[in-house]
């Protein structure tokens, strides 16, 4: 026994096919061959739906072919990029030089669980082994894009194991039953800006996370080096403020301009929960200038309350530290100008006050008490 048939135009029958119509196929066609339990096709679609990138473009038309043969799956499509073999035990999938959509795929797939009855026993195999393996691609979720000269990724049951490598930048993802560990190491400038929208020009980050799915908390830590911070709204309200006071003349340094922040090296220490991120601590050492911070970013409320200390110019600090007694009294016991800086409004448009003017620029409190206690100074 045998069948041929010849579909022109898949949107015809894409009512009838479900899967067809979750994939929002538009136009297409299908050659079809049956025998001996054993099925082949050649195919052509055109789908609006973005789930396979291609240069950076959606790879709307895909050409390939498939066959069944009992339990056995196979697919090539898009001139060999893409292969797909599945069989009762395991589901492999390779790409090369393409981008996969993972929450797109993810979506898809919910949606036909819903919509097929009689496949949901074979999507919901926990003992089913999911591997894909790319080479020269990347994986998007929504927004953001991982990317990698080659990547890994193994899924059995609820549990999954995802590896990549970019240049000399490692991530390493685990999942094991509800908890989830992260961790980065060497990133570098363009990894991050494809994966974040934080906006960095050079140095490497290393990264080490930790999420439980009971509890939708999130641990991390944040390791910089050799980097320069820029086109961040709260930095850019900074260094205006900087530029428009006279007393902070000294902060106007290589490392704090308007080019950005330059790091040497730095950490941070983050904690999400309930849509609010804290910063339990942060240590951004650079040229001529540390900022330490600590405080909070509610995405529930558009709200920043963060309060950071500016502790500048080490060249001018030293040399005022070294003149005896006139360095205490100016810079206190931690030999540095500090200024305390209080970041509050919106993510949009933070607003950034600043206690310097009073700190530096008329020498009140603080330089009263440094000056009746320099008779201690003195003894030590």
């Amino acid at each position: 026994n045998f069948l041929d048939a010849k579909i022109e135009q898949l949107s015809k029958i894409k009512e009838f096919v479900p899967l067809l119509k979750l994939m929002e196929i538009d136009e297409g066609k299908l050659n079809f061959h049956y025998e001996n339990n054993r099925a082949e096709s050649d195919f052509e679609l055109n789908s609006t739906l973005p789930i396979i990138f291609s240069n950076n473009r959606p790879q709307n038309n895909i050409k390939g072919s498939f066959s069944i043969d009992n339990n056995n799956f196979a697919l090539s499509a898009i001139d060999n990029k893409l292969n797909i073999e599945s069989t009762g035990e395991y589901t492999k999938a390779t790409l090369s030089d393409l981008e996969l959509d993972i929450s797109a795929v993810s979506d898809l797939i919910k949606e036909y669980r819903s919509k097929l009855d009689f496949n949901k026993n074979m999507l919901q195999n926990s003992d089913q082994q999911l591997f894909i393996f790319g080479t020269n691609g990347a994986l998007r979720y929504k927004n953001h894009k991982l990317l990698s000269d080659t990547f890994s990724f193994y899924k059995y049951g609820e549990n999954f194991e995802l590896k990549m490598l970019y240049n000399n930048s490692h991530f390493i993802a685990n999942k094991n039953f509800n908890d989830i560990t992260v961790r980065g190491e060497n990133m570098n400038t363009e990894w991050v800006r494809e994966l974040s929208s934080i906006k960095m020009q050079g140095g490497t980050w290393d990264l080490t996370a930790y999420a439980n799915l009971n509890d939708e908390d999130m641990y991390a830590t944040i390791y910089i080096k050799d980097a320069i911070l820029d086109e961040a709204k709260i930095l850019t309200n900074v260094i205006a403020l900087i530029n428009t006071v006279p007393a902070l003349v000294q902060f106007r340094s290589p490392g704090f301009t308007a080019s950005g922040f330059k790091i040497e090296h730095g950490v941070v220490e983050l904690y999400f929960a309930s849509g609010k991120l804290y910063f339990n601590a942060v240590r951004l050492v650079g040229t001529n200038t540390d900022i330490l911070a600590q405080g909070s970013i509610d995405f529930n409320n558009n709200e920043i309350d963060i309060f950071a200390s500016v502790q500048s110019a080490k060249a001018v600090s030293s040399i005022i530290s070294k003149i005896p007694l006139v360095g205490y009294l100016l810079l206190g016991e931690n030999k540095k100008i500090e200024n305390i800086m209080h970041i509050t409004g919106t993510i949009d448009k933070p607003n950034v006050q600043t206690q310097l003017a009073k700190e530096v620029g008329f020498y009140p409190l603080n330089v009263i008490q440094r000056t009746l206690t320099i008779p201690i100074e003195i003894l030590k």
